[in-house]
C-alpha cells in the first residue's frame, strides 16, 4: 500500500469514525479528547520513520518510481 492510499483510508476511516465518537460522547463524556489525543501521539510517534522526500525529483514514468 502506498503512502497515498493509506491516507487516502484513514481519511475515510476518519470521516466514518468522528460522527460517532462525538455521538458516544454522550454516554463516555471522555471518550472524544482520549480518542484524539491518542491519534495524535500516535501519529507523533509514527512521523519520524516516513522517508524524506524533500528536493528529490518528482517520478515521470513507473520505471523512474521503481527505480526510487
Amino acid at each position: 500500500m502506498t503512502a497515498d492510499g493509506f491516507l487516502q483510508s484513514a481519511g475515510r476511516l476518519g470521516a466514518v469514525v468522528g460522527p460517532l465518537i462525538m455521538t458516544a460522547r454522550q454516554a463516555l463524556p471522555l471518550l472524544p479528547p482520549l480518542t484524539y489525543g491518542v491519534i495524535l501521539i500516535v501519529s507523533s510517534f509514527v512521523l519520524p520513520f516516513l522517508p524524506e522526500t524533500r528536493g528529490l525529483p518528482l517520478p515521470d514514468t513507473i520505471q523512474d518510481l521503481e527505480n526510487q
